[in-house]
């Protein structure tokens, strides 16, 4: 069994050939993922191995699958009207796999506390971008805590545009709040 990320060859289904009476991309698509690779990026019939397809039965024939569809959805026949000529082979694609990433970080959330020591927390997702293909999950947290409002209730002080807070100066360093 090889585990290429590309896969080409003669399509068998149960030990047998597959016949290529109506078969189309979509068919080749719904294929190629049944097999566990990404998607088909071309299909054709003929004689490439001759002496293992004429040492097989052709198993399969009239087989349709729709755009995006499934496999449990696909139709065909196991009686066949075709030749060797016929038989379909396949190259399939399989993406490489992708990790996933962190988004960024949502604002912090509302104090727990208006004083007197709270919590608040903040999310991420791995989501940028989600792992795919067998990729890795982020690793760390989806959530982030800090304390917050540590101040002790009652307490009075001023604070500049960002929220930063001003501590009292004496009137020698010449700073005037009022």
């Amino acid at each position: 069994v090889s585990t290429q990320s590309t896969g080409e060859g003669l399509l068998f289904w149960s030990g047998g050939t597959v016949c290529d009476d109506g078969f189309t991309a979509d068919t080749a698509n719904t294929i190629c993922v049944k097999m566990g690779y990404t998607a088909a990026t071309a299909f054709s019939s003929g004689l490439k191995y001759e002496e293992l397809q004429h040492s097989k039965n052709i198993l399969m024939d009239d087989v349709a699958c729709t755009e995006g569809g499934k496999w449990e959805d696909c139709t065909w026949n196991k009686v066949d009207d075709c030749e060797h000529r016929e038989d379909v082979f396949l190259k399939c694609e399989r993406a490489e796999a992708k990790d996933g990433g962190w988004s960024t970080w949502s604002k912090w959330g509302k104090c727990s506390k208006s004083c007197g020591g709270g919590n608040q927390t903040r999310s991420r997702t791995c989501s940028n971008p989600a792992p795919r293909y067998g990729g890795k999950k982020c690793a760390g947290e989806t959530t982030e805590s800090r304390l917050c409002n540590q101040y002790q209730c009652g307490e009075m002080w001023l604070v500049d545009e960002k929220g930063t807070r001003f501590e009292p100066h004496n009137e020698k360093e010449g700073l005037l709040l009022f």
